[in-house]
């Protein structure tokens, strides 16, 4: 699973609370051992730019073990920056994990988007930079993920290679069962983007554990559904949480701080 607080993503290497004991895993938002989420992380190695303080990424590391989940932050999260320059935000941050964004440029020197049109090269320089920031980029916000099949494998094979495990975005029902088919061959995990989660659950039945729901409680808030009601809705097909939290529900509620709105974030 991957959860995005307040800008920040979560994604989870555990169990899926709520889902069917446990008998499988997720991926970027919600993964148990033997599934995509965890070992597929590179080695980093040679020089490291990175700023955050090791004793904080040891803490880190072992509240996301006991929460069972992933945290890091979207890159698109910090305003108008490049893939770059918002990576080295996330890490002076203390983020150890980034969700990679394909409507957001790379960087000054690759004015291109993050997505499968990026050369050989570029993919590299990406790569290089994850590395010596020493970040991990287990989720990628793929938008809307193509229909056809040729696209949709780019997209898949374009996030694996950057150590992605688990797609987010939204996709039409008539191609659900070839997404599937694809992230089971690939042994990736998707995440829909919905804002009506009660709807799109029920054609997910016939699916793999492979395909799930992204939730984001602030959108879910706006459209006039309770988040904690969704997510019971959901299970263990909840994959990947933006929480967010707003004074109000419907669309003339406001974003707020998490924790100060009507979210319920202890109980969520």
């Amino acid at each position: 699973l991957m959860m995005t607080i307040a800008g920040v993503i979560g994604f989870m290497d555990a169990q899926t609370p709520g889902g069917r004991g446990g008998s499988g895993g997720r991926g970027a938002r919600a993964a148990s051992g033997a599934r995509a989420g965890r070992g597929r992380g590179p080695r980093f190695t040679g020089p490291s730019v990175s700023v955050r303080p090791a004793t904080q990424s040891r803490a880190r590391t072992q509240a996301e073990s006991l929460l069972g989940w992933r945290v890091g932050v979207r890159t698109d999260a910090f305003g108008p920056l490049t893939f770059s320059d918002a990576a080295a935000k996330a890490d002076a941050g203390g983020m150890g994990a980034v969700e990679g964004v394909s409507t957001q440029k790379v960087s000054g020197a690759i004015a291109k988007n993050l997505d499968y049109n990026l050369t050989t090269a570029e993919v590299a320089a990406v790569k290089a930079r994850l590395n010596e920031l020493r970040l991990l980029m287990p989720a990628y916000d793929a938008g809307a993920i193509p229909a056809d099949e040729a696209s949709r494998r780019k997209v898949f094979e374009f996030a694996k290679e950057l150590g992605a495990d688990l797609i987010i975005g939204s996709a039409d029902s008539a191609s659900l069962a070839g997404l599937d088919k694809l992230a089971t061959e690939l042994n990736m995990n998707v995440a829909l983007v919905s804002k009506d989660p009660k709807a799109l659950v029920g054609s997910l039945a016939s699916l793999s554990d492979h395909i799930g729901l992204s939730a984001d409680t602030a959108a879910w808030m706006t459209a006039g559904t309770k988040p904690l009601a969704a997510v019971a809705l959901l299970k263990d097909r909840l994959l990947a949480v933006d929480l967010r939290d707003r004074n109000a529900l419907g669309a003339k509620g406001h974003d707020v701080t998490l924790g100060t709105g009507v979210l319920g974030t202890e109980p969520f």
